[in-house]
């Protein structure tokens, strides 16, 4: 490697180190629409490949839990839904794309590939940290919508009612963050999750016609996921919420 870019990387390490919310930042930069500040970064003397190897080792990165054993255990402690916690590693810098291409999950539709598709949406990469999460959707969290609606519970009314663990913070994944997850489990216990409903994500589809809309994810079978898109405020029966439970 150069010299000039083992010093961009020495340098950019210290950098990293200083910022409090180092997944955000690394999400941030890893975007496409952030490659211009590779090339800042580098100042000009990083060529396509070493931007590349840049990017590879910020994506490797993982946030995790100080005490994850700890943390886990008093989760289990809880009960009840609580009692089938697990814990996995989300790679961090994944994409629809790269999860189909090396074979993370499968996709029980294509649309979202589509070309002139792909501009509509607004997907952002996997988070890179460890993970809490459960076997299901939250109880009672079915029917729960992105907007307070009538008299149906919204997401963020969910995550309040969930339990405070010091360390913990409990979040809507991303679309990439829960297929992960669902390829995870399903690699380590050989059961696949949220196999007849849906979670709602945090990615959006910009709809040609009606406007904004949430991703969801699920009906995992066949070891293929289903990713489409709802009104946020519109629920129907098989869409809750998958939380996931990373370092606060």
């Amino acid at each position: 490697m150069p010299e000039a870019t083992l010093s961009v990387l020495l340098r950019f390490g210290k950098k990293l180190a200083a910022i409090d919310d180092q997944v955000a930042f690394i999400n941030n930069i890893c975007s496409d629409d952030a490659w211009p500040i590779v090339g800042e970064i580098g100042e000009g003397k990083i060529e396509g490949w070493e931007a590349q190897q840049l990017l590879k080792e910020i994506r490797s990165r993982i946030k995790r839990f100080e005490q994850p054993e700890e943390i886990l255990a008093k989760v289990l402690s809880f009960g009840d839904q609580f009692e089938t916690a697990r814990l996995t590693v989300i790679p961090g810098g994944e994409t629809l794309e790269s999860q189909r291409d090396n074979g993370v999950i499968g996709f029980r539709s294509n649309w979202h590939f589509n070309p002139e598709e792909i501009a509509r949406l607004s997907v952002s990469p996997s988070i890179g940290s460890e993970v809490i999460y459960l076997a299901d959707l939250i109880e009672g969290s079915l029917d729960c919508t992105y907007d307070k609606v009538d008299e149906r519970d919204h997401v963020e009314a969910i995550l309040d009612r969930l339990p405070k663990v010091e360390g913990l913070q409990w979040i809507v994944g991303n679309t990439t963050s829960i297929n992960r997850v669902l390829a995870n489990h399903l690699e380590e216990t050989g059961v696949e999750l949220l196999p007849t409903v849906y979670t709602r994500a945090s990615d959006t589809y910009n709809h040609p016609t009606y406007g904004l809309r949430r991703l969801f994810v699920g009906r995992l079978c066949s070891r293929r996921v289903r990713v489409d898109y709802l009104p946020p405020s519109r629920s129907d029966g098989s869409v809750g919420l998958f939380v996931l439970g990373v370092p606060a």
